[in-house]
């Protein structure tokens, strides 16, 4: 897919190529082309909540973990600006998670998967309804699974169908 659109990217192929390939942590053998292109167009809006999230997810993938945090954290502080009902943070703070814990700080590791997982059970009325796309559901599912593998679950925590999980996990 990336060799097909290279030649004519444009932004919106840029972000469904980037979110295509992050989805699993092998999604390409090399990230060099895409964190290029994800840079490229976030050099046309800076502050843009979404192409930052996506240049972190995708810097994240190519195990550039500084890089991706620093971009990750920027996307909060746009998120925040923002103020779009539209847009979760939920994909922000999955990857913000895995990336601590890269980094080796697994209480903020912690912290960040914490807000996530409320993020996506306890949405605000607006992001509820979004967060009934099909397509929303699975992505972040895959996220947060990824997420709670990498980093752990705490102890009676809630699973993804609302009930309690006993289980502790490494």
């Amino acid at each position: 897919m990336l060799a097909h659109f290279s030649s004519f990217i444009n932004t919106e192929a840029v972000h469904i190529i980037a979110w295509t390939c992050i989805q699993l942590p092998d999604g390409l053998d090399d990230w060099t082309r895409l964190v290029q292109l994800t840079e490229k167009t976030l050099a046309a809006d800076r502050d843009n909540y979404s192409r930052l999230t996506t240049l972190g997810a995708v810097l994240y993938r190519a195990g550039r973990f500084q890089e991706a945090a620093r971009r990750l954290t920027e996307a909060e502080a746009a998120f925040l600006k923002a103020k779009d009902p539209a847009k979760t943070m939920a994909y922000t703070c999955l990857f913000l998670a895995m990336t601590q814990q890269r980094l080796g700080n697994a209480e903020q590791a912690q912290e960040w998967l914490a807000k996530a997982v409320r993020e996506i059970d306890q949405p605000s009325p607006e992001k509820a309804k979004i967060n009934q796309v099909w397509s929303r559901r699975l992505t972040l599912g895959l996220l947060r699974r990824e997420a709670e593998a990498l980093i752990g679950r705490a102890d009676k925590k809630t699973d993804h169908q609302g009930s309690k999980d006993t289980e502790k996990k490494p």
